[in-house]
């Protein structure tokens, strides 16, 4: 075989290598952009630039909650510290009062009373010690709760709406560069915070939950990412049951500062 039949011949074996190939190799989907396609990702909302194995699934496994469950597989890796979580790291709360277990020194109070920083109603005994952190064996972690002096029972009406607003905890919540994509753990710490922030609102009429959406001014169209960052979280809480009438909603472009601290929604409640 000559020298130029033989290099057609390599040619057109090595097209149809590469024909076969393509046939077979499935078109590749990678959300989180770590090169592991979707496909075969164990873990596919891992964050730009953290290093991942073969699985996809970071190297290094931080645990912002120290809850005991590395924050890839937690799906509320923002969870209060000292908070009793289920096996998926979610904190429970089995009175409903938007106060945790293993925080909450009176875990029975009644539904709808309102309550104070460890979860008390006025007129409550609260418990000698907290719960231990996790029902499902993880370490504990976090400091002990002060104990409070509450008012005689039957003062519930004379509670200070101020205050339980006050008490209310504050929701932040990063973005990426460029985007308002809420993650699954973002939806996650929404409905878990959701809870506190009913409660307040509807033990004071006159107070509003308040977003407060910035966007980095290094950001392209830094002012439609805010409205789009606020757009999205008042759609969530609104899904979660927050009446549209109790939110208020604002959304600036931040020009100092650092970016990444700049691209965030801040949540509270305010009168």
């Amino acid at each position: 075989m000559t020298a130029p039949i033989r290099r057609i011949s390599l040619l057109l074996a090595g097209a149809l290598f590469v024909a076969i190939a393509g046939a077979q190799s499935p078109y590749m989907v990678d959300g989180d952009g770590d090169l592991v396609s979707d496909e075969i990702d164990d873990c596919p909302y891992t964050h730009p630039g953290v290093q991942v194995d073969s699985k996809g699934c970071p190297v290094r496994r931080d645990d912002s909650d120290l809850d005991g469950l590395p924050d890839d597989v937690d799906d509320c890796p923002y969870s209060t510290p000292g908070a009793v979580v289920d096996q998926k790291g979610c904190a429970l709360d089995t009175d409903f009062d938007g106060v945790a277990n293993g925080i909450d020194r009176c875990p029975k109070t009644p539904l709808a009373l309102p309550v104070n920083a460890i979860g008390c109603a006025a007129g409550e005994r609260p418990d000698p010690a907290a719960a231990p952190r996790s029902s499902v064996g993880l370490p504990t972690a976090g400091a002990s709760v002060p104990a409070v002096v509450l008012g005689p029972i039957g003062s519930r009406n004379s509670v200070n709406p101020s205050a339980l607003v006050a008490e209310a905890p504050e929701l932040i919540l990063r973005f990426h560069h460029n985007s308002a994509r809420l993650g699954r753990s973002d939806l996650a710490a929404i409905k878990a915070y959701t809870k506190v922030f009913a409660r307040r609102l509807m033990a004071d009429s006159a107070a509003r939950l308040h977003i407060s959406a910035y966007a980095d001014a290094q950001e392209p169209d830094a002012a439609t990412l805010a409205a789009a960052r606020m757009a999205a979280v008042r759609a969530a809480f609104s899904q979660e049951g927050i009446a549209a009438d109790r939110i208020q909603a604002e959304n600036a472009v931040q020009k100092s500062g650092t970016a990444a601290r700049n691209r965030r929604v801040v949540t509270t409640l305010t009168h």
